[in-house]
C-alpha cells in the first residue's frame, strides 16, 4: 500500500511513532510485568482478566530486539532535544525495555535458587535466540542481555534456535549451540522466543530428560499453565 503524504520529514516522523507506539505499549506491560513478579502475581493471569474488557489492548511482555522498534525512538528523541524539547515518556520507554534482558536473567536466577539449584552448577537451555517469533534473524536480539547476565553468576548456558544455522549462532552468542534438540540434564529452560514449535513440544518428556526438580521459564506467557499441573515440571512465567 502506498501512502502519500505531505514531505519527507512527514513520512519519517511517521515511521518512527509507528514504532514508538509499539515501543511505549510493550514498555506498559513489561513494567506491570516486574511489578507482578515482585509482588508475586500472575502477569498473564493479570492481563488476559484485563483483556476481558471489549477495549483493552492486547500487548505480551517481552524481550525487544529488532532494527526498528529499539532504534526509531532515538531518532525523535534527539531531534526533538536539538530543537528544545526533552520527550521523557519516550526515553522512559526505552529504559523499561532496555531492562527486560536484565529482569528475565533475575527471574530465571530466582527459579533456579526456588528449585534448590546452585547457581555455578546450574545448565540453563535457551529455547530461541531471534530477535522475535518465527524469523531467522539473531542479529540485535535482546536475549543476548539475558545470557550476559547469566554469565555473570557462572551459569552453563545452551542454546536452541532451529531458524538459523548453529554455528552463526555459536559465533553471535558465545554460547554452546545444539543443532539437535536435547534437555539432557538442564536444570532449566528458559522459553526466550517463542517460534510456533516450541509450543508444540512435548515439555513432560523434556523434564524426564533434564535434572531433578526442573524448572521452565516462559518469557511470553506462550504455555498454558494447565499443561503443567500436577508435574515435576515447574513453570514461571515472566
Amino acid at each position: 500500500m502506498l501512502c502519500e503524504v505531505l514531505s519527507l520529514e512527514v513520512a519519517e516522523a511517521a515511521k518512527c511513532i509507528e514504532n514508538i507506539q509499539r515501543d511505549l505499549n510493550i514498555a506498559l506491560v513489561n513494567e506491570l510485568a516486574i511489578t507482578c513478579n515482585n509482588l508475586d502475581i500472575d502477569t498473564h493471569a493479570v492481563l488476559e482478566a484485563a483483556g476481558t474488557k471489549w477495549n483493552f489492548h492486547e500487548y505480551s511482555p517481552g524481550l525487544v530486539g529488532g532494527h526498528c522498534i529499539p532504534v526509531d525512538p532515538f531518532y525523535i528523541i534527539y531531534e526533538s532535544k536539538r530543537n528544545g524539547f526533552d520527550p521523557k515518556l519516550i526515553q522512559q520507554a526505552r529504559e523499561i525495555n532496555e531492562h527486560m534482558p536484565t529482569h528475565v536473567a533475575k527471574e530465571t536466577l530466582k527459579a533456579l535458587n526456588d528449585c534448590g539449584k546452585v547457581m555455578g552448577k546450574s545448565t540453563v537451555m535457551i529455547l530461541g535466540l531471534a530477535y522475535k517469533p518465527n524469523v531467522g534473524d539473531i542479529r540485535t536480539s535482546a536475549v543476548e542481555g539475558t545470557i550476559e547476565v547469566l554469565r555473570e553468576y557462572d551459569v552453563d548456558i545452551v542454546g536452541y534456535e532451529p531458524h538459523v544455522d548453529a554455528e552463526a549462532v555459536r559465533d553471535e552468542f558465545g554460547i554452546t549451540v545444539q543443532t539437535e534438540l536435547s534437555f539432557q540434564d538442564a536444570d532449566c529452560v528458559l522459553l526466550a522466543t517463542p517460534h510456533d514449535e516450541f509450543e508444540q513440544l512435548d515439555y513432560m518428556a523434556a523434564a524426564s530428560e533434564m535434572a531433578s526438580n526442573p524448572v521452565l521459564v516462559d518469557v511470553m506467557g506462550e504455555l498454558d499453565p494447565a499443561r503443567f499441573a500436577d508435574t515435576d515440571l515447574k513453570l514461571r512465567r515472566i
